[in-house]
């Protein structure tokens, strides 16, 4: 019977937190993405490919912001990824404002190039998660959703 009513608390408390609420946080996380990316909403220019730098940049500040805290087993890598991923946009606007040189679209297409290895090519990962070391499957840079 204490098994039963257990169960029962366990359906009320998913079907609250899941089929309810979902709409009501979806909605309340929305408001809160608006209003973290207002800045670089309102900057928008559909000529201008820095507004995407600004935009990428804000959401792995934040995604980076999140893994120092210890998100999950893997959150110090994910940080050192986001770091290096934030530090390459930095060097291309600086190199954007204040570089003339002949091959200054060499310089920036290179580190383009690697910023796309560091997100996005997909790499062998070791994960230590308890004191066991697991293989993790291929992924890349970036742990998402989607990987």
């Amino acid at each position: 019977m204490k098994k039963f009513i257990e169960d029962i608390k366990f359906e009320i408390d998913y079907f609250w937190n899941n089929s309810i609420m979902y709409p009501i946080r979806r909605f309340l996380r929305g408001i809160r993405n608006f209003w973290y990316f207002r800045k670089e909403i309102w900057e928008f220019a559909w000529w201008d490919y820095s507004y995407f730098n600004n935009l990428q940049r804000k959401a792995l500040k934040e995604y980076q912001r999140l893994h120092k805290e210890g998100y999950h087993c893997d959150s110090w890598n994910q940080h050192l990824i986001a770091t290096r991923a934030v530090e390459i946009l930095d060097e291309i606007e600086d190199i954007e404002e204040n570089y003339y040189g002949k091959d200054k679209q060499d310089k920036i297409n290179k580190l383009y190039k690697e910023f796309a290895e560091v997100l996005y090519i997909p790499h062998e990962r070791d994960t230590v998660c308890d004191g066991k070391k697991e293989k993790r499957y291929p992924c890349a840079g970036i742990e998402t959703l989607w990987d």
